[in-house]
């Protein structure tokens, strides 16, 4: 079978980057399990020095996406995802277990809010996780606002005193609020609270032990603006947003500009899955004889 064209240029850039290379290309399909597997074949039994990551994937499995980046990881001494075009939802997370970021000038990350499915007539449909809590928010912000816009408007109206107002308005807030409050599901508030816990502690465990910040303030800054701090699951976090949240991410340099311009390009017309390892900078490990395994 003749290499294809994403391979020569991963080639090209392996070697102008004198590293090896994983090309993680997933245009039409889902990150799942079985992909670990996959990885897993490719890259045993090697040690890399310089490991890049070339990814294009809309998200899957966010349980996979960290095992396959714990996986390269014990595998290499340091690695750096390259983002030609997008890396969304679970595929973000590889930025989090990465040394260092190289995005294209249009490249985009996406939001790590898990994505829960739904049925609705005609079928089922993916909502993000956050959407109960973005209307429990709204909820809380209608009735303060309620409440105090009450007390205001009581104590220039009506000959009542401060505390008689508030008492009043807190009855009448109450009256006008808990009925929304009751459309609640609060079995579907726990259940997509722990989905989104998953995201975080993934989260949480890759940027403990390969990223710059160590401070848990620093940390818990970092997850919560990838969980939370975004209006919608297709919000595009894009270089720059990547360098104000303080990244090591650079756009390519002098000499990688055009290949990587020119692998996006592939990935645009592609149509199947490109996942394969160019380990000519890996050496291989050697399996321990029994007898060295740790005592008699």
């Amino acid at each position: 079978m003749s290499e294809s064209n994403l391979r020569k240029l991963c080639t090209k850039l392996a070697k102008i980057r004198n590293s090896s290379l994983l090309s993680f290309v997933l245009p039409r399909e889902s990150l799942i399990s079985s992909h670990l597997l996959t990885v897993y074949k490719l890259i045993k039994n090697k040690k890399c020095k310089k490991l890049d990551i070339i990814l294009h994937s809309g998200g899957g499995d966010i349980n996979a996406a960290y095992q396959i980046i714990e996986l390269l990881r014990d595998h290499c001494e340091s690695m750096t995802t390259i983002v030609p075009l997008y890396a969304k939802s679970a595929a973000t997370l590889f930025v989090l277990g990465s040394d260092s970021i190289v995005m294209g000038e249009i490249a985009e990350l996406g939001p790590l809010d898990t994505q829960m499915r739904e049925q609705e007539r005609g079928g089922m449909k993916y909502v993000s996780a956050l959407n109960p809590f973005k209307t429990l928010e709204e909820l809380q912000r209608f009735s303060l606002e309620t409440f105090d816009v009450t007390v205001k408007m009581l104590l220039a109206r009506a000959a009542l005193s401060v505390d008689e107002a508030i008492k009043h308005s807190m009855d009448f807030a109450s009256r006008i609020v808990t009925p929304l409050f009751s459309k609640l599901d609060t079995e579907k508030v726990g259940q997509y609270s722990r989905a989104l816990a998953i995201g975080k502690e993934y989260g949480l465990r890759l940027v403990r032990r390969y990223s710059k910040w160590k401070k848990q303030r620093d940390i818990d800054t970092i997850l919560e603006k990838f969980i939370k701090g975004y209006p919608s699951h297709r919000y595009v976090i894009d270089y720059k947003e990547l360098k104000d949240l303080d990244f090591d991410v650079i756009l390519p340099v002098k000499g990688e500009t055009e290949i990587i311009e020119a692998v996006t390009d592939e990935l645009i017309k592609l149509q199947n899955s490109e996942i394969f390892f160019i380990d000519d900078h890996c050496k291989i490990e050697k399996k321990k004889e029994k007898g060295e395994q740790g005592g008699k």
